[in-house]
């Protein structure tokens, strides 16, 4: 039986991190006139923090407490077993609650007014040196600086 569980707790852990999404949040409109968006220039208007303070599913807890407990009941025998199991459990719950609540959905949102009269809107993780009428370019829809 030990030899089972402990590859899928592994198993569980690693479905657990992949859950956590680190990758950069971005996402860009197409232009109203329907031009591309490579090697575009305009000036930006204003550029707002969005974040997204939404309540945890639960998933986070839920696999993090199985794991914790299939983790936990590998350690000591009898009552000291059953402890463990407890434990491991509620401090899974704890850490994948955790892991869940630390994805980050909050950007940057960037209105551009663009040479051409019309106006575009960037979402970006983070601006680096962006600041409001700066004259910037359009790639892979991220602003840059000019």
């Amino acid at each position: 039986m030990k030899r089972t569980t402990l590859p899928l707790a592994l198993i569980c852990i690693a479905s657990l991190t992949a859950c956590a999404n680190n990758a950069p949040y971005q996402t860009s409109r197409p232009y109203e006139n329907g031009q591309t968006q490579y090697g575009a220039h305009g000036t930006i208007e204003s550029i707002n923090w969005v974040g997204n303070d939404r309540p945890s599913s639960g998933a986070g807890a839920v696999v993090g407490g199985i794991v914790g407990a299939i983790v936990g009941n590998q350690v000591g025998g009898g009552t000291g077993r059953a402890v463990a199991t407890v434990a491991g459990g509620i401090g899974g719950a704890v850490i994948g609650n955790n892991l869940e609540k630390n994805r980050s959905d909050n950007f940057y949102q960037i209105r551009i007014r663009m040479d051409d009269g019309g106006h575009h809107v960037v979402h970006q993780d983070d601006i680096g040196n962006l600041r409001t009428g700066d004259r910037i370019r359009i790639a892979n829809g991220r602003a840059y600086l000019l």
